[in-house]
């Protein structure tokens, strides 16, 4: 794709290998539908790619299904990744939700709830909530959390030199910066915990830096 913009107004699904889109193309959803398929999108810092809603009654979606490449983009609609590779690299503040994937997200605003996936996320800043259910093999460095951190039920997962600032959000606090849950083979290295504003917790439960539930857990 080259030249812009582009509408999507039915439910697209790209075939043949990578869709490759230009720098500074503009891919507009006007109707509550999907584009799915892979995607080569490399954009640049003066000339991002941008994908977003006609409108604010509008809820698009944009579906990672293969192999897929984001650079420099402002996604500005649902995301989902449903198997294969995800690249995301350089791009603004968006919501992913991921499944079955190699992720390899980094120097970005991502918001993530991850499902069965691999990776290595890095140099990212997280400005809310992010999932990791059922990962294995993942490396976690130098991101800066802001909010509530879980990993649960995954394996071999390594945290080296991030910064958990935590609770950021005002509309909402956590009384956990960064939970485990049943996870085994947990490595942390070099992190720094700063700047909490955790709520109370319970009587039977109150509130920790670091939450362990600890079944098989081995740190």
């Amino acid at each position: 794709f080259s030249g812009s913009p582009y509408y999507v107004v039915n439910d697209t699904y790209t075939s043949g290998g990578q869709l490759e889109i230009a720098p500074g193309v503009e891919i507009i959803f006007a109707n509550d539908v999907s584009l799915s398929g892979s995607f080569y999108a490399w954009g640049s810092e003066t000339d991002p790619i941008r994908f977003y809603n006609l409108n604010d009654r509008v809820s698009g979606a944009l579906i990672n299904t293969q192999s897929s490449v984001f650079w420099h983009c402002v996604l500005d609609v649902g995301f989902r990744s449903e198997g294969g590779s995800l690249t995301i690299t350089n791009s603004d503040s968006f919501t992913i939700t991921a499944a079955n994937t190699a992720l390899d997200i980094s120097y970005s605003n991502p918001n993530l709830y991850a499902t069965n996936c691999t990776g290595n996320i890095t140099n990212n800043t997280f400005d809310r909530y992010s999932n990791f259910n059922r990962c294995n093999d993942m490396l976690f460095e130098n991101n800066v959390f802001k909010n509530l951190m879980i990993t649960s039920e995954s394996n071999n997962i390594t945290f080296k030199r991030n910064l958990f600032l935590g609770n950021s959000d005002p509309s909402y606090k956590w009384y956990r910066v960064f939970w485990l849950i049943s996870d085994t083979s947990v490595t942390i290295i070099n992190n720094t915990f700063s700047e909490f504003d955790m709520r109370a917790g319970y009587e039977s439960d109150p509130s920790h830096i670091i939450g362990i539930m600890d079944f098989g857990t081995s740190l």
